[in-house]
């Protein structure tokens, strides 16, 4: 099975729609949110109840679940041996590790991503948490294969090739795929977009060069977010578990992406 990664906006769902239509099984997950506009049952989701949703917890039929935000969401046994592709746009429970023959990430800018999510007319708040909570995933090792996407053009093709002749053998670190993100982002890049982009690009950032040099704890998190607020002129109380940020002139509760150590 190949496991598409991307993060909110990438862009995912659309590239692995396409490859269903070339005759690739996905695998859908089980969730007892409410569909959203323009998302289809059995297509984007099972939506199902809470209660149905724990009568087929009980009975050992799920892989693997998660509870966020007041609902579940699961993946069915069934579906592991039986799909082609799994999409996910979080961290990778444990239990389909051993399912996965090679890991494909989508890689979209975070500034574009932003503007097509905002096509959506999410709110600005709705827009800050999911990519804010974001920007703290994918930070691993793991062997990918990378492709990058600007919403110009399609790359559907391009990845059902890369399945279809099983071009398993190019995959790479992702570890080095980071350091090529550190090493070209250039915070001058941002200076025109609004302060929340500035601050989520510069998050994004910092907290991939954190995990390249060992770093990746709370106090650092604290100096280095705090320093970037503070250079920035952006009005800010640090709590101990998030940060009060004015940005673009409206209140922002930002939490704390990295936890102390107990």
């Amino acid at each position: 099975m190949i496991l598409i990664l991307g993060k909110s906006g990438s862009g995912k769902t659309f590239i692995t729609s396409h490859l269903e239509q070339k005759g690739l099984k996905r695998s859908i997950s089980c969730t007892t949110r409410p569909m959203r506009p323009m998302e289809k049952n059995l297509v984007d989701y099972e939506f199902i109840s809470r209660e149905e949703f724990e009568r087929r917890l009980a009975a050992g039929e799920f892989i693997e679940y998660k509870y966020f935000r007041g609902n579940y969401y699961g993946t069915p046994k069934k579906n592991v041996e039986t799909s082609d592709l799994i999409l996910s746009g979080g961290e990778i429970s444990p239990e389909i590790v051993p399912y996965i023959e090679c890991t494909y990430y989508i890689d979209t800018p975070l500034t574009i991503r932003y503007n097509g999510m905002l096509i959506r007319k999410s709110s600005d708040e709705e827009l800050f948490d999911r990519i804010h909570g974001e920007n703290g995933l994918f930070l691993f090792d793991n062997q990918a294969k990378i492709f990058f996407s600007d919403h110009t053009k399609d790359i559907t093709d391009i990845i059902y090739q890369s399945i279809k002749d099983k071009d398993l053998v190019k995959a790479k670190s992702f570890r080095d795929f980071l350091a090529y993100c550190v090493d070209t982002y250039k915070q001058s890049e941002h200076d025109n977009e609004s302060q929340l982009l500035q601050f989520l690009n510069y998050e994004e950032y910092a907290l991939r060069k954190m995990y390249l040099e060992g770093k990746l704890t709370r106090d650092e998190y604290d100096e280095q977010i705090s320093r970037f607020l503070f250079n920035h002129h952006y009005p800010f109380q640090q709590q101990k578990e998030h940060f009060d940020i004015e940005l673009d002139g409206k209140p922002i509760h930002c939490k704390k992406l990295v936890k102390e150590r107990t």
